[in-house]
């Protein structure tokens, strides 16, 4: 770390365990090559270089950005205390013009369609990279990391563009949710249900060579030896994804990709019949609290609180999401 001394007795005064020790040296972390290049700690940056740092943070929602900002203050008002000299930005701890670059969220399935597009194989040449086009569409399609590892192909009902999916809340209680599939993702999806096998993607072979697929149960992210698992799934297309980085200059997460989605159906409630915020993204809400009061009690103060705090942040989200892309 720069200035790793003064840092250090920064973080002794954090607890270890709290999510303010964790981020506050992610950011320390993080800023450490721009403070050595600049030759100042980040608690002398100015507006345009926070703004900067808080780029190359791993932050996609609003309220990242809150507690990045509520760190910042903190940690330049405890150098100002320990006589040394502070920025007016970091002081005021306020993060300019935070806005979700083009490459990270998706402003519609034809924008996320032309993204895959420049970083893997079309569908066309029946590569592995059908299974990677066919997990972020079903995370635009608003499926959890978890959910779309459990989805067979029995659930796609290609005919009415709609995924049916069953699954249990933590508590054992049975559930049954609907998303739906785009035009643009049906390619990548029907191959991924159907395909018997793979092109293998190597130079060093004259001909094409099909590896069979195993059938694992009709799961749709099958691969060559059964179900695939999150972890080693997550691993392989992000290395796929790392590869055609400089090449593409697209970044694929799927949260930001979940996200992208969730907004863009609400956009498109909002062109047909606006609501005010207090009625935004009842489905997803009624998702995630159904999910949250399975895990835990809720009293109807706590719960009423929590919704609302999760409302506030999708709606902050949005509308930089909203201006960002369409402009309003």
């Amino acid at each position: 770390m720069y200035n790793e001394e003064l840092k250090t007795r920064y973080l002794e005064e954090l607890s270890p365990t709290s999510a303010s020790y964790v981020l506050a040296k992610e950011i320390f972390s993080t800023a450490e090559s721009m403070e050595r290049s600049l030759g100042k700690d980040v608690c002398q940056f100015t507006d345009v270089e926070l703004e900067e740092l808080s780029e190359k943070l791993p932050m996609r929602r609003h309220s990242s950005f809150q507690i990045l900002e509520r760190i910042l203050r903190d940690y330049a008002k405890w150098c100002s205390e320990n006589q040394l000299e502070v920025s007016e930005s970091a002081a005021a701890g306020k993060v300019v013009n935070v806005v979700i670059a083009d490459q990270k969220w998706f402003a519609s399935p034809r924008d996320l369609e032309k993204a895959l597009d420049r970083v893997f194989e079309p569908v066309s040449a029946g590569t592995y990279d059908t299974l990677y086009r066919a997990y972020f569409w079903l995370a635009f399609s608003g499926m959890s990391i978890d959910d779309v590892f459990e989805l067979k192909t029995d659930d796609i009902d290609f005919a009415n563009a709609t995924i049916t999916f069953s699954d249990e809340l933590p508590n054992g209680e049975p559930r049954t949710r609907t998303f739906p599939i785009y035009r643009e993702s049906i390619p990548a999806l029907r191959d991924a249900c159907n395909a018997n096998g793979f092109v293998l993607d190597n130079p060093t072979y004259e001909t094409p060579v099909i590896k069979p697929r195993e059938r694992g149960a009709g799961y749709v992210l099958r691969g060559f030896s059964g179900k695939s698992t999150k972890k080693q799934f997550s691993v392989q297309v992000s290395r796929r994804i790392a590869n055609s980085a400089g090449v593409s200059g697209v970044i694929l997460e799927f949260r930001s990709v979940k996200l992208s989605g969730i907004f863009f159906r609400e956009y498109e409630r909002e062109i047909v019949e606006p609501v005010a915020e207090s009625k935004m993204f009842q489905e997803v809400l009624e998702e995630e609290m159904q999910y949250k009061t399975a895990k835990r009690e809720f009293t109807n103060v706590q719960f009423v609180r929590e919704r609302s705090r999760s409302r506030r942040n999708y709606i902050a989200d949005y509308k930089v999401w909203k201006k960002n892309f369409y402009g309003v």
